[in-house]
Parts: structure tokens; C-alpha cells; sequence
């Protein structure tokens, strides 16, 4: 397969070209990366006879010759009628396939009951999202294995089992969640006779005291700010306005008024302080250097949504604070209880200025002054 080779379609090739330059203009793509689409359509062109679809492995594998297949793809999917052909195995199923191999027959024939409905929905419950799939899957995946070696079919599980195996769970409220589906859709299927999860009660998770940062580890993390545009608007967004780290992900551009000093995040509007003003300024000129030509609209950017539309990912953020002695919700943590000690507890302001729940900033306001948490003090 070679760019040289004259195009069997060329009324295909010059379509997606002009798409390619469309994706480029709009999403910002180096003229590198643009002219190694280029290339890769090229190639298509010069190995698909007209009408022809192109199988998704055939575009992924001209990535070690330096075409980024992805955005190929990209360029593909926007290209109207069946251009593609979808070929690569489901990493879903491959990944379950690996998790649940040791399960008995029977078992392994409920399990997969169970994912065609979280995958395909019914008319009264619609298909999960991958991730919900995936997430329930891993919940369950322990008990299932427990199960295996004991039993044949889930038709043997008790309300015992399920209860002793609750006991001492770290996260026993959405264990017990993700097995109440598992058995709520084999009873709907019929495929199991009785609910053993029916009636368990799992009490309220233990909410863990917050604690402020060391002196030390917030000079720690400060300095490594100093030498980082990205940390350092984080620590003012997270450390000063004490915004969840998923806001911080999807803060987009159109949410910072900085001529009239405002951050607009959609539940509470905060005046913009002249550090967080700083951070702001630093990491949008960070931004315009590294990556000119974007088109996404979010303050915080990787090499990668540079030139796509979506946010960074929970990895990435969280990345930035690895090797320090600070995680983002230790920070957001010790600026909820700086305000706290500075209002003297008061759990309705505490609330009002972070969005928290009342409960939440009880909690908070308990934590600097202990008598709160006692209704008879």
C-alpha cells in the first residue's frame, strides 16, 4: 500500500480530502498532522476499488508507518454512506471474556443475560453506557468468582451469600447495588427463581473526617506550580474555589469572564481573585503556544484533545499531582475548612458558597469545631 499509487476511486479521494482539510481547520491539527491524512487517504484511495468499504483494522494498522489512524478514522466517519467497516474485535467482550472465563457454563450463560441487557436495553430501560457497563461488571466480578467455586448456577446463590459477602466490602453500597441488578434482570429473564438480594439494607457509608494539608506539603505543591501552567490554574481553581475536579475537567473558555472578573461554572458564580486571574492568563498563553489552531473549547488541553473537541481525562488530572503530597481531593478538602475556620463553622454559609448539600457542610463546619456534630451541645 503506497500514497503513490494512483487512485482507484478519485472521486472518493478528493471527497475525503476536503474533509481532512474541513477536520484540520475546525479542530486545529498541525499542518504535519493533516498532511499525514493526507498521505493515509491516499493510500486507501490507491488500494479500495470504487464502493469498496474500508475495513477500521486496515486504517489502524498504518499507524507504525507514521499515519495517525485515528484521526483517519475521524476523517471517515464524517463522509456520508457506508465508507467504513467495522472489523476490530469488542474490547468490552475480549475484557469480560478474560474476567469471567473460570465461571461454570450455566453461570457464564446468566452473566451474559445480564450483559445483553445492561448493553442493549429493554423498551422500558435503556442500554447502560459502556462505562456503566464495565463498572457494574467489575463490581460484581469478585462475588461471581466466589460463587464459581461453590456452585453452578446462580440459581444457588442465597441471601446468606450475598450478606456475608457484603460484610467488610469497602464500598458495600455499590457492591450491593451492582448485585441488585445482576439479579433484579435474571429474575425479570426468569432465569433465577428467587431474588436473594431482596430486602438487604446496607447502612449509610462511614463519611471519613476532613483534614487540612501539612504547611509543608501545600509549600510542596506550590512550588511545583511554579514550573507547571497546567497545576498551577488547578491548585487556584481547586485550592481557591474548591471546585470538583470533573468542573475543573469541563471548564470551557466561554465560563471565565475575565474582563469583569467572574468564573461561571454553572451552579455558583465566583468573583476571580488576582491569583486565580494570574493562573488563568498563565495557562492560556501555555495553551495558544503549545496548540495555536484549536478549536476545543476547554481551558485544560493534552497533546491529544488539542485536536479533538472533549475534555482531558480523570487520569490526566490527576496525574498532574502525581509524586506530590497532595491529591485534588485533599485539596479541595483543606479550602472547604480554611473557609470553615474563617466563618466560624457555620455549616448554611459553608454550603451556600460551594454548592455543598446541608449535610455536607455540616460536615465540614463539624470537623473545625466538634460540638456542631452533637445536637445536644
Amino acid at each position: 500500500m503506497s500514497s503513490l499509487s494512483p487512485a482507484r476511486d478519485p472521486r472518493f479521494l478528493d471527497l475525503a480530502l476536503r474533509h481532512a482539510d474541513e477536520l484540520a481547520e475546525q479542530r486545529g491539527w498541525p499542518s504535519r498532522t493533516l498532511q499525514q491524512v493526507r498521505r493515509g487517504l491516499r493510500m486507501l484511495a490507491g488500494s479500495h476499488d470504487p464502493g469498496e468499504p474500508i475495513k477500521t483494522s486496515t486504517v489502524t494498522a498504518l499507524s507504525p508507518v507514521g499515519v495517525p489512524g485515528l484521526r483517519v478514522l475521524e476523517v471517515l466517519t464524517a463522509i456520508d454512506g457506508d465508507v467504513m467497516a467495522e472489523d476490530r474485535p469488542d474490547s468490552l467482550a475480549v475484557w469480560i471474556d478474560e474476567q469471567f472465563h473460570a465461571l461454570p457454563p450455566q453461570m457464564r450463560q446468566e452473566l451474559d443475560a445480564w450483559i445483553t441487557l445492561l448493553r442493549d436495553g429493554t423498551p422500558r430501560s435503556p442500554a447502560r453506557h459502556r462505562s456503566t457497563v464495565s463498572a457494574l461488571l467489575a463490581k460484581a466480578h469478585p462475588f461471581l468468582l466466589e460463587c464459581a467455586n461453590r456452585y453452578t448456577t446462580l440459581r444457588q446463590v442465597t441471601r446468606d451469600d450475598v450478606v456475608k459477602w457484603l460484610e467488610g466490602r469497602t464500598h458495600q453500597g455499590n457492591d450491593a447495588s451492582a448485585l441488585r441488578n445482576l439479579f433484579r434482570s435474571l429474575k425479570s429473564q426468569r432465569l433465577v427463581f428467587t431474588n436473594p438480594t431482596s430486602r438487604i439494607r446496607i447502612g449509610a457509608p462511614h463519611q471519613s473526617t476532613p483534614t487540612s494539608l501539612s504547611q509543608d506539603s501545600l509549600s510542596e505543591l506550590g512550588d511545583a506550580a511554579n514550573h507547571s501552567a497546567q497545576l498551577r490554574v488547578v491548585l487556584a481553581l481547586i485550592g481557591v474555589h474548591a471546585l470538583q475536579p470533573n468542573q475543573v475537567r469541563r471548564l470551557s473558555l466561554e465560563h471565565l469572564d475575565l474582563p469583569n472578573r467572574w468564573l461561571r461554572t454553572g451552579d455558583v458564580d465566583r468573583a476571580i481573585d488576582p491569583f486565580t486571574a494570574s493562573a488563568i492568563l498563565d495557562c492560556l498563553a501555555h495553551r495558544h503556544d503549545r496548540w495555536p489552531h484549536t478549536s476545543n473549547p476547554h481551558l485544560l488541553l493534552t497533546r491529544r484533545t488539542a485536536h479533538e473537541q472533549g475534555p482531558v481525562s480523570e487520569y490526566w488530572l490527576a496525574g498532574l499531582f502525581r509524586g506530590l503530597p497532595v491529591t485534588l481531593r485533599q485539596l479541595r478538602e483543606d479550602r472547604i475548612l480554611e473557609e470553615a475556620r474563617a466563618t466560624g463553622g457555620d455549616p448554611l454559609h459553608i454550603a451556600s458558597m460551594f454548592g455543598l448539600g446541608a449535610q455536607t457542610g455540616l460536615r465540614y463546619a463539624s470537623a473545625v469545631h466538634p460540638g456542631l456534630a452533637d445536637p445536644g451541645s
